[in-house]
């Protein structure tokens, strides 16, 4: 298996191995040079038709995906295909046959591997492949797969070289195919240490992943609302709307932060709404809206009355018919839940299993934290057991991916989320755990990527070992990838990586899924990051934009650039849709100075933190507003200022402490008079 596979909680192995055969089927019988480097996939545009807004069941939904697929892949490789140059390879053995494929393995250089990637489509020849094509190069060549590596210089190709005896698809190839398939067949398994010509023509990752996510959709949870297009059933009830509540510091720093549109959008998060839609053009700050999202997700706690209202008649009258047990059977229940009565062995006092007591020794486990054991068969067939949480926390939402179209975008969201951090249940910033994931990433965010955090883990082994050590070397950095991927809080991705190996081995499935400029993704690629389990989606975006990026230019006629989330707002799911509205609720930025200067000003720190913490009441002849107002006029006087009470009342109660620099002298420089805010409002 490469690491391309994609592959879910809820799809089996053995479907995802007959969905990438399919695949593979579907691409790799071209013949290469008679479509003139390309064009392989005629079959799928004769098989294009039009996207629908609905579909009718999962059938019709992949079948109208499937050749869309192929199609961009196919574009795609065509356009790549000028850029790679053949390399000399050695087969090392003789083709062997797995099931309708034939794998082999080929040796090549060590600089010739490099050019070489997993899932890269591969165009294997017996003639070295220059600009004239032979008869011998036309009929002695086929398409592969890199299917992996045995070694750093042997790689593993796979191919799909069909007979007549076959299956009713592999006999629809012409006579001329057979032959040619014959003919590598022959050569392939004849003898070992034939030369051979390889050339990469194009990496076949993004659109294995987005094949691989259009079978895998039926089993989603929320399949039946991606299919109509419409919310699924009961969403809305009181049960859904009030599934989580924020706690009072988080909410606070949301009605301070946020305006209205925003506010209402996050309040989505709330619920149990499977597919959310966050609409907002340019300017409305959709983009920003991720960071109090990502607050809300992780630090919103199990609202009590989301319970389901109990039906007490239905429960007096089950208690009435129920069975009353005799004192016998009574004691006997006691004594099979208290086994120790007995003479047996209490197993809550019983030693931890092996497992369990070696993660302990090792650190995996917490022994001051609430969990209990769960055993889970491991890849040998032992016992693998998994720490759980119980309690309160074991509702809660601590895992979330986030996800963009382009390398670009998604490190615009990591940057910030570096700089602002997100807030927890207390209404304080802090740093999550997160990590970026995927390739070319940013200078202002490797820190946080994959590579420098197990880089940083991993120290200088492996800078001057054997080359033993460096194999070890080699599996502690796959190790320590997929720790760093299981403990992160945020993990970000691209679209398409997001179908990378390593998250279908995650021992924790994501809570949520967001994806940013979701407008930009065709639908099979909005599918790959929903995978994993994940039981609540956020599209944001603006459908206004752009259209999703196509290739093929027979694929848009068909509307294969219409997105999910654009295809909802025309069957008018439910939109959230942000304003430019910066003055409801919006909180001014302060500048560092400013800051550093409110730690000196007591008077200023005090008004603001005792009118937002209390209710000013004068029943009780308590401070009041007016009171209080006058205090302030009375220290601005002593500053040297005779203005500005009951405006400067008015910002404390907003939080607003951009003016304060109006009544605030630097503790470094003597008192004078500064120009105040009204005369700078005239």
């Amino acid at each position: 298996t490469t690491t391309t596979t994609t592959t879910t909680t809820t799809h089996d192995a053995w479907a995802v191995d007959a969905h990438l055969a399919a695949f593979h089927r579907a691409l790799l019988p071209a013949d290469w040079f008679a479509s003139g480097g390309g064009g392989a996939n005629t079959t799928a545009t004769r098989s294009m038709t039009q996207v629908p807004l609905r579909f009718d069941n999962a059938r019709e939904y992949v079948r109208t995906y499937a050749p869309f697929v192929l199609a961009e892949c196919d574009e795609h490789v065509r356009r790549r295909s000028g850029e790679g140059t053949s390399v000399k390879a050695e087969a090392a053995r003789a083709a062997e046959r797995d099931e309708e494929f034939h794998v082999v393995a080929f040796d090549v250089s060590e600089t010739d591997s490099e050019r070489l990637s997993d899932n890269d489509l591969v165009l294997l020849s017996k003639e070295e492949l220059t600009a004239k094509v032979t008869e011998d190069a036309r009929l002695t060549h086929a398409l592969a797969v890199v299917d992996g590596r045995e070694m750093k210089t042997r790689v593993r190709l796979r191919l799909y070289l069909p007979d007549t005896t076959m299956t009713t698809e592999a006999r629809a190839h012409s006579e001329s195919d057979y032959k040619r398939f014959r003919t590598v067949r022959n050569a392939l398994t004849a003898v070992k240490g034939e030369r051979w010509f390889l050339k990469s023509l194009a990496n076949l990752s993004t659109f294995t992943r987005e094949w691989l996510a259009i079978h895998a959709f039926p089993a989603f949870p929320y399949a039946a609302t991606i299919l109509n297009g419409t919310p699924a059933a009961g969403i809305g009830g009181p049960s859904s709307v009030n599934a989580w509540s924020m706690p009072d510091g988080l909410k606070t720093f949301v009605e301070r932060s946020c305006n209205d549109s925003q506010i209402k959008a996050l309040e989505s998060a709330l619920t149990r709404e499977p597919l959310v839609l966050v609409q907002g053009a340019p300017g409305t700050g959709k983009t920003r809206t991720i960071i109090p999202l990502l607050s809300v997700l992780l630090h919103s706690v199990p609202s009590t009355s989301s319970r389901a209202i109990v039906d007490f008649k239905a429960y007096a009258k089950m208690r009435e018919a129920r069975v009353v047990a005799t004192a016998e059977e009574k004691r006997e229940a006691w004594m099979r839940a208290s086994p120790w009565l007995r003479g047996t062995t209490n197993p809550r006092d019983a030693p931890p299993p092996p497992t369990l007591a070696a993660e302990k020794v090792s650190g995996s486990v917490n022994a001051e934290s609430n969990v209990s054991p769960s055993s889970k068969p491991s890849s040998n067939g032992a016992v693998r057991v998994v720490a759980q949480t119980l309690g309160a926390d074991a509702y809660r939402r601590s895992k979330i991916l986030v996800c963009a179209p382009s390398n670009e975008i998604l490190d615009e969201i990591v940057s910030l989320i570096i700089k602002t951090g997100l807030v927890d249940g207390n209404g304080e910033t802090y740093s999550p755990t997160v990590v970026r994931v995927g390739v070319n990433v940013h200078d202002s965010v490797r820190q946080v990527s994959m590579d420098a955090l197990v880089s940083q883990r991993l120290g200088e082994l492996g800078a001057h070992v054997d080359s033993v050590r460096k194999f070890e070397a080699a599996v502690e950095r796959d190790r320590l990838k997929q720790a760093i991927l299981d403990e992160a809080n945020v993990v970000c991705s691209t679209l398409s990586f997001s179908g990378a190996g390593m998250f279908a081995r995650m021992s924790t499935p994501f809570d949520a899924v967001i994806i940013d400029e979701a407008t930009l993704a065709v639908e099979p690629s909005t599918l790959v990051p929903l995978c994993y389990g994940a039981k609540q989606v956020y599209l944001i975006g603006d459908d206004r934009e752009l259209a999703a990026t196509v290739l093929s230019s027979a694929a848009v006629e068909y509307k294969y650039d219409v997105s999910m989330f654009s295809r909802f707002r025309k069957c008018d799911y439910p939109v959230h849709s942000l304003t430019a509205d910066k003055t409801t609720g919006k909180r001014k930025s302060t500048t560092a100075s400013e800051k550093k200067r409110h730690v000196h000003d007591p008077h200023w720190s005090g008004a603001a933190e005792f009118i937002r913490t209390n209710e000013l009441n004068t029943a009780d002849g308590g401070f009041s507003k007016e009171g209080f107002r006058d205090e302030l006029i009375v220290e601005n006087t002593k500053k040297g200022e005779a203005v500005g009470g009951d405006e400067m009342l008015a910002d404390v109660e907003d939080g607003d402490d951009s003016n304060r620099d109006a009544f605030t002298d630097s503790p470094d420089e003597p008192a004078k008079k500064k120009q105040t805010r009204r005369s700078t409002r005239a």
